[in-house]
């Protein structure tokens, strides 16, 4: 029987409300591969920005989380601003929904 691999990213329940108690995002759970590609799709305003700013620790003021997001089995939800700044960037990133401004042509991704 073949090991199984570490996810790359798992979400288990994770949810995000605002700092009024209004929900933003409710119980998204998936597990990420190392090498597979995600598409998060939805109507304007369902959360889909909200829920990867959140991965980065970049979620709105005084909102609150509950469940979990692992990435590498490395807890993101709780974490302290240097343990995400660590991750920022080197480890983990967001590619914005411009990509004239966020890409450049002349640059590997």
């Amino acid at each position: 029987m073949a090991a199984e691999l570490q996810p790359l990213l798992e979400l288990r329940d994770l949810s995000l409300a605002r700092a009024d108690g209004a929900p933003v995002y409710q119980q998204v759970s998936f597990n990420m591969a190392p090498g597979e590609v995600l598409s998060i799709v939805g109507e304007s305003g369902s959360g889909k920005t909200q829920l990867l700013l959140s991965l980065l620790g970049l979620a709105m003021p005084g909102s609150r989380h509950s469940g979990s997001a692992r990435f590498l089995g490395e807890e993101l939800v709780g974490a302290t601003p240097g343990a995400l700044q660590r991750l920022r960037g080197s480890r983990i990133a967001m590619l914005f929904q411009d990509p004239m401004s966020a890409l450049n042509p002349f640059l590997n991704i």
